[in-house]
């Protein structure tokens, strides 16, 4: 006899949580490669304060690059911070785990994403990636009951079972 799934839990938007999220979710570039825009930003800096061109633009160009590569160095810290200025910040968020959907609630909007319309699942230390397309989204495990949990690994085992498959 199957069983229905349905799990809700409620919890803030911290600093612990983004932290968490950020750890879990994001893959740092290494390398050179990273530095791109970087390079982008400064060599239009120096081509816009060579030229004939108001000098204002060249320094806005400036502060630009000066920007990136802070964003690029201090990946972490600039993408928390980023988090704990945006309006969703120190907000409830009411999560709630069924077996076909997972809904979320914050701010007075509601989210439902279905469960088939994922591509991937995968686990990670402290939650779960959920993908679909080149869209990610972390799900913290630390307020999942063991039946959500047990949900989510059996759902990704199901994923690399479709995959070998083909």
């Amino acid at each position: 006899m199957p069983t229905s799934l349905y799990h809700q839990h409620s919890f803030i938007l911290n600093r612990a949580h983004f932290e968490e999220c950020f750890d879990e979710s994001v893959t740092p570039l290494t390398g050179p490669k990273r530095h791109i825009k970087t390079l982008g930003f400064g060599l239009m800096t120096f081509a816009l304060l060579a030229s004939p061109l108001p000098s204002y633009l060249g320094w806005f160009f400036l502060g630009l690059t000066v920007l990136e590569f802070l964003s690029v160095r201090y990946q972490r810290t600039w993408w928390l911070w980023r988090q704990l200025m945006s309006r969703a910040a120190g907000n409830e968020v009411t999560l709630t785990v069924t077996d076909t959907l997972l809904i979320t609630e914050s701010l007075g909007q509601k989210r439902e994403l279905a469960w088939d319309s994922l591509d991937a699942i995968t686990p990670t230390a402290r939650g779960f990636l959920l993908q679909r397309g080149r869209a990610r989204q972390y799900l913290s495990a630390s307020g999942l009951s063991s039946d959500a949990q047990a949900f989510l690994t059996k759902f990704h085992r199901s994923d690399d079972a479709a995959l070998a498959q083909h």
